[in-house]
């Protein structure tokens, strides 16, 4: 099994879903909630991509897109890799009141291990600051973990 470092060219691409929990960490009265992250990039050591992410908590629902940036390295077996972004559109209702809201950026580390051909099952964190555009409303860090399972065309 030899260390590929495709670059993302040559028919190289990947699909991912990744359900998980996120946290605010510096504002104990903001809640978290569970995460849906859908995922279309080029595949490879370094990919470029675009995130469709949600959070369903009580207080808390968002939808979200934004491009991505992942670089690391990666076999047959195993692969590590670190990935961030910047939340370019957000939908948010916050306690019953919806808003839009920009310019959140996130990142965090990504593990996957491989379970056939073309599968690999994912395990990631993420860091992201929540940038609230409302001046009645703080930002927040928040914190989090998924799984989930990748599919390379």
């Amino acid at each position: 099994m030899a260390l590929a470092f495709a670059l993302g060219v040559g028919g190289c691409a990947e699909l991912s879903a990744e359900l998980g929990y996120t946290s605010p960490r510096d504002r104990p009265s903001a809640e978290g909630g569970a995460t849906l992250d859908l995922r279309a990039n080029s595949g490879g050591a370094v990919a470029f991509g675009v995130n469709a992410h949600s959070t369903l908590g009580s207080d808390l629902q968002t939808i979200v897109l934004s491009p991505e940036l992942r670089v690391g390295v990666m076999s047959e077996a195993l692969s590590l890799h670190l990935r961030g972004g910047l939340r370019v559109v957000q939908f948010e209702r916050l306690r019953g009141d919806w808003s839009i809201s920009s310019l959140s950026p996130y990142g965090g580390p990504v593990l996957g291990i491989g379970l056939g051909a073309n599968l690999r099952l994912l395990v990631s964190a993420t860091a992201e600051y929540d940038v609230r555009l409302e001046d009645n409303e703080a930002d927040v860090l928040y914190l989090g973990l998924a799984a989930g399972l990748a599919f390379d065309l």
